[in-house]
């Protein structure tokens, strides 16, 4: 069994292409169900962000993650095989542990150390989880990652300034405008359009509108937020005339401001800045053609990115060492689950011990009866891990589940140190 990362990222895919692979949360549900019912595939998460769609399985070697994955998404969402496959890589084993790693602990984000991804990690170590699809293996692996993006944004600096792209939007916001003199609309009531909301409160907004398609999800955010108003999509075209700042991050796969909506700008107004951050796109391009608008979207946010990159880019070092660190120790404790090795070394220890009483033992027996005494604790021992070695054996060469790591665990876990059982004392 591998454990494997097969996936998409800004590094290698334009904006389009990942609007492509941007799959909603009952689109993800649908992936997962499929991958559940595949053979060989024992745990899957799918972790979906503005800048990466990536799939991670516990998989026997005999599964062709990539081809596999094209075909399950071509069955789900229509995309076909040749788009991932000519997109996406895979990663296996240690690879795959330290580029999950590097993702959570920020070092792969487009903003350099950037702490909205471990949220976005950890909502797609839940959704896999309400979906049981992760077990025993996944449950170590993501929660070693949680512990690392804690570990790295506590220890080093590479999240002092940092921004996410919801407040390098705000940001860009704050070049065309005075925001204390200014009313912005914020699209969508999501986790980005929270921190949108609560990042232009901070630096100031005047007046607040958050519209969504749904009522209550925009009600709550305000409550939350203490000023503002809440507004359906129906009431866009009429509140775009009238506010000069408009940020858009929705989860709809179509756009959601077209031309249509600037029906209401004057011909003679200021223009309004325009700023999208979803993908795919909420805001049509057509729309940045209006006089009146200023449209930018994500790519546009990248010099923003790159100057707070070079200021972090100091403190890259110390995280990787982290991120190392814990992929060492992850794969130390993976490969320690090998039923063969297991064994070996299951016998090595505690033979040793047996033989070692039987010394201690000695001196009350006669000096001429250790033979026989490290005869009796060795069959003892034999006898005692008669059982436990009976189980591994059966896991050795065979398809190995998440289940039977879990079982392995628990074995693993009497060598970590038998010596204890000897004691200090010939009474202990």
């Amino acid at each position: 069994m591998e454990i494997i990362c097969n996936g998409i990222d800004h590094k290698q895919c334009s904006l389009k292409q990942r609007g492509q692979f941007a799959f909603s949360v009952d689109r993800q549900k649908q992936i997962l169900c499929r991958l559940k019912h595949t053979i060989g595939i024992s745990e899957a998460i799918i972790l979906v962000t503005c800048n990466r769609t990536e799939i991670y399985l516990f998989a026997s070697e005999e599964v062709d993650p990539q081809n596999c994955i094209a075909d399950i998404l071509n069955e789900t969402t229509g995309i076909s095989q040749q788009q991932w496959l000519a997109n996406s890589r895979v990663l296996i084993g240690e690879n795959a542990i330290r580029h999950l790693f590097s993702v959570a602990g920020g070092l792969e984000s487009q903003m350099v150390g950037e702490t909205q991804i471990i949220s976005q990690v950890k909502f797609a170590y839940t959704l896999s989880v309400e979906q049981k699809m992760s077990g025993f293996l996944f449950h170590r692996l993501f929660h070693n990652a949680f512990s690392l993006a804690k570990k790295i944004h506590h220890k080093t600096g590479i999240s002092q300034g940092a921004v996410s792209i919801s407040m390098a939007a705000v940001e860009l916001a704050k070049t065309k405008l005075n925001l204390s003199q200014s009313s912005a609309i914020i699209v969508g009531a999501g986790e980005n359009a929270r921190l949108l909301a609560f990042t232009l409160v901070r630096a100031g907004i005047k007046e607040l509108i958050i519209a969504n398609r749904t009522a209550n999800p925009a009600i709550r955010l305000v409550s939350r937020l203490g000023i503002g108003k809440a507004i359906s999509l129906e009431m866009l075209p009429e509140s775009i005339g009238e506010v000069d700042l408009l940020i858009s991050s929705t989860s709809a796969q179509e756009a959601v401001i077209t031309k249509q909506h600037l029906s209401f700008l004057c011909a003679n107004r200021k223009p309004i800045t325009m700023i999208d951050i979803a993908v795919p796109r909420d805001i049509d391009a057509e729309v940045g053609e209006h006089r009146c608008v200023d449209l930018y979207n994500i790519d546009d946010l990248n010099c923003r990115i790159e100057t707070s990159v070079e200021k972090r880019k100091q403190f890259i070092p110390q995280a990787t060492e982290i991120v190392d660190s814990f992929t060492e120790k992850f794969k130390n404790w993976y490969s320690s689950l090998d039923a063969a090795q297991m064994i070996s070394t299951l016998t090595e220890s505690y033979s040793a011990i047996a033989k070692e009483q039987a010394r201690r033992y000695c001196k009350d027996f006669g000096q001429e009866n250790l033979a026989q005494l490290e005869a009796f604790a060795l069959s003892l021992t034999k006898k005692i891990l008669h059982g436990p070695i009976r189980y591994l054996r059966t896991k050795e060469g065979g398809s190995v589940t998440s289940e039977d790591l879990g079982r392995c665990d628990i074995v693993r876990k009497m060598l970590i140190d038998p010596n204890h059982i000897s004691g200090d004392s010939k009474d202990e």
